[in-house]
């Protein structure tokens, strides 16, 4: 068994993770609404949404702290003839030193989470001065919902199959565990083919509790929460709008 990190697990994401059609709904919705032509997309991890982005925007960034993942993206651009799409290795919480300006920052599927409230902060702030508008797609770990790979009626620290998927013509399957902090949630994944473990990760998401978003979003001084979304299964959505139009 190989213990694997983000960069490893890029080699696979693609297979791994697949398109959720709510989310480019909800690309195509904003966009609509807010009028947004230009976009960034952070975390991007493999560009799952690489072709849709393209299509539905004039201009967009995609932005990952893996060089992995950005490598993938590349080659997807190349082999597809895609123009309109520009990728940058940055963290998230230091989107600022990239020198871009856009209508819209969206961080999905969480991608926020893996910043505590502290680097939230610094996001808001840095994010200031590239974007007019945010949409943050959010979860709070303690309401007793699911996810696609979060289940909350499986108790700590139990590994349950989550996730069947195919990859270098091994059939893999996934097993998750989770453990609630006080703060945080830590995930480990394990990947079997057949009854051999050949990879193990883990990783910790902070809870993004609504109530306390939204005070740091107040006292940012920089962002608004513009409109909140909620969905059944305990995601909920914002939009946060710039205060005031940066000249």
């Amino acid at each position: 068994m190989k213990k694997i990190t983000y960069k490893e697990r890029a080699t696979f994401y693609i297979q791994e993770v697949k398109k959720d059609y709510k989310k480019i709904k909800l690309l195509k919705a904003i966009k609509d609404k807010y009028d947004i032509t230009s976009m960034a997309l952070c975390p991007c991890a493999s560009g799952v949404y690489l072709r849709e982005c393209s299509e539905i925007f004039k201009e967009s960034y995609f932005i990952d702290i893996e060089k992995t993942m950005i490598n993938i993206i590349n080659n997807q651009k190349e082999q597809q003839s895609i123009k309109n799409v520009k990728t940058y290795i940055c963290d998230m919480k230091n989107i600022n030193e990239l020198k871009i300006e856009c209508d819209c920052i969206f961080a999905l599927d969480q991608g926020i989470q893996y910043l505590n409230y502290s680097n939230f902060k610094k996001f808001l702030e840095n994010s200031y001065s590239v974007t007019k508008y945010i949409v943050l797609e959010l979860f709070d770990f303690n309401l007793g919902k699911t996810l696609t790979y979060y289940d909350s009626k499986v108790e700590d620290n139990k590994f349950y199959f989550s996730k069947q998927f195919t990859f270098n013509d091994l059939n893999i399957k996934r097993y998750n565990k989770h453990i609630h902090h006080k703060t945080h949630i830590e995930f480990w994944y394990q990947y079997f083919n057949k009854d051999n473990l050949v990879f193990e990760t883990n990783f910790k998401l902070y809870n993004y509790e609504y109530n306390m978003i939204k005070k740091i979003v107040d006292k940012s001084n920089k962002f608004v929460i513009q409109e909140k979304i909620e969905d059944e299964n305990g995601t909920y959505i914002i939009v946060l709008k710039r205060i005031s139009n940066k000249k």
